[in-house]
């Protein structure tokens, strides 16, 4: 990919503390912003010839049993008439953003101690009633604020006025927000439980949850500079989003679909009722589940499953009774990617392992002659006219990547150096819930 801006969006959340602070009523939640600029270069693919594909054409229909497998592991996905952007990405450190988010990380904090002693303060019993119920809905008006933030930043990445980069940035930042919101409520427990606002306080944390997630959570790290380049795969279309990554041994993903939030709903009956619609949505993982919990108020509801592959959360909405968004960990030794394709060339033979668009993609390189692993191929993903290095093969000689969402290449390049290169490989397409 071509060299892409930073954008960082800093919010700070400030309240007074000591001496001036108010006393009368709750302080504002909102903040100002600024912006930090940085930028990366990415590497450019070379070159080929007298290649040997066992496999044929790409694009070809897996074998039955493989597009049965494929339809178990059901996904999340932006709706394919919405979908208007895949990107296949590297992120990065940097010190100047990971310090600004470390600031706004005190300042909530700070905000949240203020707030709480302005209750405790109060004069009386009433006063502290009344403060309370000004900290509840001050945190209320902020999460349709976020939910607005969110929406945004997911139209404006589809029509192409935020880069991925940006729009990780800006997803990074309403999770602090949410996250410092959620501490918020917390100090406000006992509060909310002495005047009757406990399922205003519960209603809120849930709708909090929904804007943090594994893939964001990922993302933080790396702009914290805790662990070093990273590829990042991103989808938008509509009000619906998927980001996607790969975090150690595991394939991380959150999906959300804004057109599948009903927020008017109300409270279900029963827990069975997001359950149903889990199941619904994901049947082979609720089959295999060997663990479940289950929980909720309001207008979100949260199902947590562990399967022998990984783990699932979903987060059903009362209003449309559906799933609107999912947080996927799969183990990537538990994984085989349907489709292959195999191609031989200067005594290197690759073998690429697909999945679906922005699921896990496993990249094998041996010597064509022996059959034996070559570890340490550097191995490269590309589009077009640019390529993204994803790493290098290890000493089973695998490397796992992200499949992009447009036709891409893989290529490899060994000591000699010798090059191998798999052309023309086309996404399969995931498979989604029922929509």
């Amino acid at each position: 990919m071509k060299a892409l801006p930073v954008i960082v969006v800093i919010l700070l959340l400030t309240v007074p503390v000591g001496a001036g602070a108010p006393t009368g009523s709750v302080s504002d939640l909102s903040g100002e912003s600024a912006t930090v600029t940085t930028a990366a270069s990415s590497p450019q693919m070379t070159p080929a010839s007298d290649r040997s594909d066992l496999t044929g054409q790409a694009g070809e229909s897996a074998p039955p049993s493989q597009l049965e497998n494929r339809s178990a592991a059901r996904v999340l996905t932006v709706p394919s008439a919405q979908l208007a952007q895949t990107n296949l990405d590297r992120q990065h450190g940097d010190l100047a953003s990971a310090i600004s988010a470390d600031v706004s990380r005190v300042n909530n904090r700070l905000s949240s101690v203020a707030v709480r002693e302005q209750i405790r303060s109060a004069p009386d019993s009433d006063e502290r009633e009344i403060r309370t119920l000004d900290a509840v809905t001050q945190i209320e008006q902020a999460e349709v604020s976020l939910n607005r933030r969110q929406r945004d930043a997911i139209t404006a990445h589809s029509q192409g006025e935020l880069t991925d980069r940006e729009l990780f940035a800006e997803m990074g930042m309403i999770a602090l927000r949410a996250n410092a919101l959620r501490d918020r409520l917390n100090t406000l427990r006992p509060f909310t439980e002495e005047y009757g606002l406990e399922p205003r306080r519960l209603a809120l944390e849930f709708r909090l949850q929904t804007y943090d997630g594994p893939v964001r959570s990922h993302a933080q790290r790396v702009v914290r500079g805790e662990t070093g380049l990273q590829a990042f795969y991103v989808e938008t279309g509509g009000e619906s989003m998927t980001l996607a990554a790969l975090v150690g041994d595991q394939y991380v993903r959150e999906s959300f679909r804004g057109d599948r939030w009903d927020r008017s709903g109300t409270t279900f009956e029963s827990l069975r009722e997001a359950e149903n619609a889990t199941q619904e949505a994901y049947p082979a993982t609720w089959d295999s589940q060997t663990d479940r919990e289950s929980t909720g108020a309001g207008t979100v509801y949260r199902v947590g499953i562990t399967h022998p592959r990984g783990s699932l959360t979903t987060f059903v909405g009362t209003g449309s009774e559906r799933v609107f968004k999912e947080h996927q960990r799969l183990d990537l030794a538990e994984l085989t990617p349907d489709t292959t394709r195999t191609v031989i060339e200067e005594g290197l033979q690759a073998t690429v392992n697909r999945s679906y668009r922005g699921g896990p993609a496993r990249v094998t390189v041996r010597d064509s002659e022996t059959g034996d692993p070559i570890e340490g191929v550097v191995v490269t993903v590309g589009i077009g006219a640019e390529s993204t290095a994803v790493g290098q093969t290890d000493a089973d000689g695998m490397v796992w990547t992200l499949e992009p969402g447009q036709t891409y290449r893989i290529q490899g390049v060994a000591d000699g150096p010798s090059v191998v290169r798999v052309d023309e490989i086309t996404p399969t397409k995931p498979s989604p819930t029922a929509d």
